[in-house]
């Protein structure tokens, strides 16, 4: 999800995640609005191999500063859920790059 502003990380992330991509990830990107349309939590996480969900941890100034990792199903569920809502919205990064340039 993208805020607006974009914080410094954000800014990161769209100029680095080419790299993913590569790497055969799949990344998409939706505006905060129409996330929050949809119910989608105000903080950042991952899913990773569909089993865990990564939360980011950012201090006041936007850092990063860790990551907490769940493997409870009701948790990794529910966050399966706000994905699948969002997923069909959200713009696939190159494309995203491609609008903003």
């Amino acid at each position: 999800m993208l805020t607006e502003p974009l914080t410094d990380y954000l800014r990161w992330m769209l100029d680095t995640t080419h790299r993913n991509v590569a790497a055969g990830e799949d990344i998409r990107w939706i505006e905060q609005k129409p996330a929050r349309r949809l119910g989608m939590p105000d903080y950042d996480f991952y899913i990773l191999d569909d089993d865990r969900v990564a939360f980011l941890r950012f201090d006041e100034a936007t850092d990063l500063v860790g990551v907490d990792v769940d493997d409870d199903a009701d948790i990794v569920r529910t966050h399966q859920h706000w994905r699948e809502q969002v997923w069909p919205l959200a713009t696939r990064h190159a494309d995203y790059i491609a609008g903003i340039r």
